[in-house]
């Protein structure tokens, strides 16, 4: 017999090969519980070895063995399809699920909104250099002005979708109004019950203060700038076109980085440097009357040639309110909301689809004004990031209901329901008792090619947007 010494040894070997067994069994189910996880997740756990939890729409778990002759059963989808499946395991045999299909569509939304949008950075460094040329340009542009011109009263105002958080890949655009007052012996009006006046549209008569003394220069404002006392959008754009140009030729420093087109009412000034790509800046023209900026658009609607006031029309700007709507919301949506992104998608989707009915008649416009009335009705909830695209798809949902009723009502002009109504927009502006219809100039016929080719891409939504995010 061995001694009692020998016994102990023996027994306390025996009890740390226990220990350190017990130990590595413990670590070895850990890392497979990771594994399994990781796995899951990648949609490939069928074949994971160990103790694992797979959960199958929230009813079933597992232990120790895996299935290795899964029970099968049939599955009911969405589509009408039906396929078999295993009864504890998410791994579906010929049938893809369909639950991972759409996440992985849900993250090519948001992929797809990452790329088509500029970093803070970028913006950072384009704004401010559009910026410090406006500043020079605007400051020559004032010593340039003659006795009854017109005046720049003002810093230029930011506007559009570069401030507002909204502006796609690739072009790099800014807006800037500039507004304009008249001599010191006139004031602007506003007017827009005249017989005839298109909708958005105003006519600004002038009113002479005082008259003037025989001691005063005569001033020929009136001579340049109106006809029959109105003041003329035309003779507007022309006079701040010319002064822009005669600014540009004594300014040196910028004359070799910047060239000039006309685009709508803008100035349009296109900024080259090296080491970056081109800045578009649209300068526009406008006056600030009764609360509201008006700004030197001239009428394109289907009567245009006949209209008799074409000249004499402003367009009313509803930019700024909308900035400050959007700020306004803004600072009530979830942190990472998916506002922004949801028209970035859709307006991405007009510029990269090929030249037909739909992306060619829609202006960007109004697609944000469909996504406007969508930001007053929504709740907040309904903004989460995850919600990307079920947005993005009721954004178009809605643009075709649109159409179908070939109504699109202006956000401001007629809406009874805006919660600004009085605070931002003046009550005479909102003219409750007329609704404005943006598409009451296009032909009906092409109202409804739009439908019809709006309609085949919502059915297609997921696939085009998969494709356009791998092909950026």
């Amino acid at each position: 017999m061995m001694p009692m010494e020998e016994y102990i040894v023996y027994f306390l070997i025996l009890t740390v090969d226990i220990f350190i067994f017990y130990i590595l069994m413990c670590l070895f189910n850990r890392y497979a519980y990771k594994l399994a996880a990781v796995q899951e997740r990648a949609g490939q756990s069928h074949s994971l070895p160990g103790k694992q939890h797979i959960n199958f729409n929230g009813a079933h778990k597992i232990g120790q063995r895996q299935c290795s002759q899964p029970q099968k059963r049939l599955i009911g989808f969405s589509n009408g399809q039906k396929g078999r499946h295993c009864q504890y395991c998410s791994q579906q045999k010929q049938l893809i699920n369909p639950q991972g299909a759409h996440k992985k569509t849900k993250s090519a939304y948001h992929t797809l909104a990452n790329k088509i949008t500029f970093s803070k950075y970028e913006m950072k460094q384009y704004t401010m250099i559009a910026e410090n040329t406006v500043r020079k340009l605007i400051t020559q542009m004032k010593k340039e002005i003659l006795s009854g011109d017109l005046i720049i009263d003002s810093d230029f105002i930011r506007a559009g979708s570069s401030f507002e958080g909204l502006k796609v890949k690739p072009d790099i655009e800014f807006d800037f109004l500039i507004p304009l007052s008249p001599p010191e012996l006139y004031r602007f009006h506003f007017s827009s019950k005249t017989h005839g006046i298109p909708a958005m549209f105003c006519l600004v008569p002038i009113l002479e203060l005082q008259a003037r003394s025989i001691y005063q220069k005569p001033v020929d404002f009136k001579k340049k700038f109106c006809s029959d006392w109105h003041l003329q959008s035309l003779a507007v754009r022309r006079w701040f076109q010319s002064l822009a140009d005669r600014a540009v030729r004594s300014l040196p420093e910028i004359s070799l980085e910047v060239r000039f087109s006309e685009k709508g009412p803008a100035r349009t000034m296109k900024i080259r440097k090296s080491g970056i790509p081109e800045i578009s800046v649209d300068l526009v023209p406008a006056i600030y009357v009764c609360g509201i900026y008006l700004v030197a658009k001239t009428y394109g609607g289907i009567t245009e040639c006949q209209h008799p006031l074409k000249d004499k029309l402003w367009r009313m700007s509803f930019s700024v309110q909308e900035k400050k709507i959007l700020e306004n919301i803004s600072s009530h949506l979830p942190i990472n909301a998916c506002h922004q992104k949801t028209l970035q998608i859709v307006k991405h989707l007009k510029q990269s689809t090929p030249p037909l009915q739909w992306s060619a008649n829609l202006s960007s416009y109004h697609l944000k004004t469909v996504w406007l009335h969508m930001l007053q009705k929504k709740s907040l909830y309904d903004w989460q990031h995850e919600k990307l695209d079920q947005r993005v798809l009721e954004l178009i949902d809605n643009l075709v209901r649109n159409l179908r009723s070939k109504i699109l009502p202006h956000f401001f002009i007629g809406n009874k329901h805006l919660l600004l109504r009085g605070k931002d927009v003046p009550k005479h502006v909102l003219q409750y008792e007329n609704e404005c219809n943006l598409f009451s100039d296009m032909h009906p016929s092409t109202l409804k090619q739009v439908c019809m080719q709006l309609e085949h891409l919502k059915y297609n939504l997921d696939n085009t947007v998969g494709k356009l995010c791998a092909s950026i």
